[in-house]
């Protein structure tokens, strides 16, 4: 979410056209989305926290990577 925002505020035009203010419009909705999601959400068990601290720590803009749960 924070690298989304980051790379909207790098390319974001000094005249936003329809198409930019639309984006912004769509990622103001995710935002609220993901917002809503994370409140409502049980606790995460201490494992899957620390996978998603990590994952959120060591994330850069070219990182890749899949997660595979047996």
């Amino acid at each position: 979410m924070q690298w989304l925002e980051e790379t909207l505020q790098e390319s974001a035009a000094s005249k936003p056209t329809p198409f930019d203010i639309s984006c912004q419009k769509k990622l103001e909705e995710f935002r609220e989305c993901v917002a809503m999601r994370l409140s409502s959400s049980p606790p995460l068990k201490a494992k899957l926290q620390k996978l998603v601290d990590m994952i959120i720590h060591l994330h850069t803009h070219d990182c890749r990577g899949n997660i595979l749960k047996h």
